[in-house]
């Protein structure tokens, strides 16, 4: 059989787009709503450029507690990402 064409493995990806900060920010709210409805751990794959690496890379961080814990997840995307923000915001 040719090399990838096994098709694609099944589950849920996310993709986050770039946008510096700003996209931070709205993937983290992104991040938010995916877990109230409680599609966060039921992620497969995570896919990111830029800004939205950001929010990837806390989400990768803190991957292996997700599934104990979604609202620590969210709580460490608050502190790394939403705080700064604000406190740049505000001067």
């Amino acid at each position: 059989m040719p090399f990838g064409s096994e098709g694609p493995e099944p589950g849920i990806g996310l993709a986050l787009s770039g946008g510096g900060f700003r996209a931070t920010l709205f993937h983290c709210g992104a991040l938010w709503r995916l877990n109230e409805l409680g599609y966060l751990q039921k992620l497969a794959r995570v896919s990111s450029v830029s800004g939205g690496s950001i929010t990837a890379g806390l989400l990768g961080l803190k991957w292996p507690k997700l599934h104990r814990s979604a609202e620590e997840i969210l709580r460490a995307i608050h502190r790394c990402a939403l705080d700064p923000g604000r406190r740049l915001r505000t001067g």
